[in-house]
């Protein structure tokens, strides 16, 4: 355990290093940056994988999920020091960092009895407010080398707004590695195996995934260096909370994330809780997993209706099943609903969850998002369709607003833009993707619901 002066001066250090992050880390490294979030990582992927569906020239990409072993306990500390010179930190920092981690030691206890004390020599201390920032601030050695490397050509976005080239990504230590065609892992691992001899950080190829992005390189099996393989044709492995694999499986994602509601609500279920603490149960643990899911796996009608009467169960019956049981709330639906100033119990509804979630994104990804932002939306929003993606628009205030409630529609970018146009007021005209003309489809009315 690390003793409260130690935290409090390293939550300094932590405070103001955090502020520079955005201008030293690698842009598609998203861990512990302000302002950038895992969804980004997802969105990469998922881009990847519909540029290989639609362009032939990425027919046989593929995407390396690398697992380093014992991440935080194997990072060398002159390698640590030597990056925190080569990326330009004060030589006041690297001195700081020195007297932070050189002449640690530590001991055990088990079973109320202490170990002798053991000098420790490597690593970065685990509970470090600063640990995570100077991890990255190691991987950054890696992504530089990779994205830096002519060999590799990794995978190309085209959309209508541009082009953009990517060949690492990642969130903290879950890092993923693309590249064009087979003959590149090779040159991956080689960069790999020397990033490890400077930083300690062994890559551990036995439990590194190797995923086609298109189906049919699955189904065509390329040679790799032992032990790498593809990834079966319909297998699905996690990667940042979401199972991937070359042919994405959205029921099983679904079917997976009921699976662990259930036992992870089994023990509040059988505690005797109210109806109103079963809803804050829902608020703080069910709601914030399937919007997650939702952001990047779009539910259908059926699943939304399955979670809906779920999530009522669960509040008024304590189960959490899709189930019929037998008894009846002693609120009406829309009452429950309302906020708990004005009498109700805050039961969310999950398609005005999602709804929302839908409109914030692509609100926030016209107005607010860079260039390259721009271009993974537009492939990820285009699944697949097109080599050249089209450019993604929001139109405000073009689409009428709804008689009885809003529509979803199959998609969240869909949804999410539909939403946003029939807003009856916006002031961000000048924005990138904010268009004053009319740019929605006809057609995109006949999928919702």
């Amino acid at each position: 355990m690390l003793d409260t002066d130690y935290k409090l001066v390293t939550r300094i250090f932590a405070t103001r290093t955090s502020k520079k992050l955005y201008m030293i880390i690698h842009p598609n490294q998203n861990g512990f940056v302000p302002f950038r979030t895992i969804r980004a990582t997802v969105d990469l992927f998922t881009a990847a994988q519909a540029a290989a569906k639609a362009d032939p020239a990425m027919e046989e990409a593929l995407a390396l999920l690398l697992d380093f072993m014992k991440a935080y306990d194997s990072v060398d500390r002159d390698f640590l020091y030597a990056v925190l010179d080569w990326l330009g930190f004060p030589p006041q920092y690297t001195a700081s960092m020195r007297s932070l981690h050189e002449g640690t030691r530590v001991r055990f206890l088990a079973n109320g009895y202490r170990s002798r004390w053991v000098q420790v020599t490597c690593g970065i201390r685990q509970g470090c407010p600063l640990a995570p920032l100077l991890f990255l601030l190691v991987l950054e050695a890696l992504y530089r080398r990779i994205d830096s490397d002519v060999r590799i050509e990794g995978i190309t976005l085209r959309s209508a707004a541009g082009t953009v080239n990517h060949k690492v990504g990642g969130y903290a230590d879950d890092t993923a590695s693309y590249v064009r065609r087979a003959a590149e892992v090779i040159i991956i691992l080689a960069l790999a195996r020397v990033f490890a001899k400077a930083s300690g950080l062994q890559l551990n190829a036995s439990k590194t995934l190797v995923i086609a992005l298109n189906p049919t390189t699955a189904a065509r099996r390329p040679q790799l260096p032992e032990p790498l393989k593809v990834q079966g044709l319909t297998v699905l492995s996690r990667y940042l909370g979401i199972p991937v694999g070359s042919i994405p499986d959205e029921n099983y994602t679904w079917q997976l994330a009921r699976t662990r509601l259930i036992t992870r609500l089994a023990l509040a279920a059988r505690k005797t809780t109210t109806a109103d603490q079963r809803s804050l149960v829902v608020m703080a643990i069910v709601i914030p997993k399937l919007l997650f899911i939702g952001r990047h796996q779009w539910p259908t009608r059926d699943i939304i209706l399955a979670f809906q009467r779920m999530i009522t169960n669960y509040v008024w019956h304590a189960r959490f099943t899709d189930d019929t049981v037998t008894g009846r709330a002693w609120l009406n639906g829309h009452i429950a609903a309302l906020p708990r100033s004005k009498g109700g119990l805050a039961i969310p509804d999950l398609k005005a969850e999602l709804m929302a979630l839908a409109a914030v994104t692509a609100n926030n990804w016209a107005v607010e998002a860079d260039t390259v932002s721009h271009i993974i939306g537009d492939v990820v929003a285009g699944n697949g369709g097109k080599a050249v993606a089209d450019a993604l628009y929001v139109t405000p205030r073009q689409t009428p607003t709804h008689a009885t409630s809003r529509r979803m529609y199959p998609t969240l970018w869909t949804t999410g833009r539909r939403c946003r146009e029939s807003w009856r007021w916006c002031w961000h005209y000048n924005a990138r993707r904010i268009s004053r003309g009319p740019q929605s489809s006809p057609g995109e009315d006949a999928d919702c619901w």
